[in-house]
């Protein structure tokens, strides 16, 4: 939903910590990317805060992708890394727990 954003991306480079070019209200925009590391201390942040409660759903990739506005192989590769660190767990069907 670029839409929903306000900017509509027109390409970008490295997938993981590039960069990336926008159309946002009419203008040209270059943001820098924000990396996996970045997006995992964040989330690591937001379950530190009391954002996620233990045993509670965990937001789903794609909201966070959205939300952060980075790909959702960005938040994927941030996700796996909370997972090995014991601070989530997948679960099959039921997205992370």
């Amino acid at each position: 939903p670029d839409s929903a954003r306000g900017s509509r991306s027109l390409s970008g480079g490295r997938c993981d910590g590039g960069w990336g070019i926008e159309l946002e209200d009419g203008r040209i925009v270059v943001r820098a990317s924000i990396g996996s590391e970045e997006i995992y201390r964040t989330l690591l942040e937001e379950i530190n805060s009391g954002k996620y409660k233990p045993l509670g759903r965990f937001a789903s990739g794609s909201f966070l992708a959205w939300r952060l506005k980075v790909s959702r192989g960005t938040v994927r590769r941030a996700k796996k890394m909370l997972e090995e660190a014991g601070l989530i767990c997948a679960s099959r069907g039921c997205g992370p727990w």
